[in-house]
């Protein structure tokens, strides 16, 4: 799950911005953070939760970044899930995937992964010369 929350939130700041939700499945129904929550050794609880996700995301993209990362815990359907608003960057944020660092992208409702030839490209033309 770390990885993918990565790629997404790095997605969202290299695009437009946007809100990533966890515990929320493909058809929009709260599943909740409890299994989540569960595997959280020290505080299996909200706190602990964000604490865990920032870590990630600190670890993968600095703390710079992830301070302007907004994180609430809404309740749908009696279940907490994970809200992350992300605002986009004024600069290319590029993380660690595969053993090297990578720059994602949103197309859609995909993160996606640029090659080296789009890297160029994308980059002059979201954040300038």
């Amino acid at each position: 799950m770390e990885g993918a929350i990565v790629k997404s939130v790095a997605g969202f700041i290299n695009t437009r911005g946007g809100t990533l939700f966890i515990g929320i499945d493909d058809k929009g129904r709260a599943l909740g953070l409890e299994q989540d929550m569960g595997t959280l050794s020290s505080r299996p609880n909200v706190d602990g939760f964000e604490q865990w996700l920032r870590q990630v995301l600190v670890s993968a993209m600095g703390a710079a970044i992830v301070t302007s990362i907004g994180v609430g815990f809404p309740v749908i359907d009696d279940r907490q899930i994970c809200m992350i608003r992300v605002p986009p960057a004024q600069r290319p944020t590029y993380v660690p995937d595969g053993g090297g660092t990578e720059l994602f992208v949103r197309a859609g409702n995909t993160s996606r992964r640029l090659d080296a030839v789009e890297i160029g490209a994308y980059e002059r033309s979201r954040f300038g010369p």
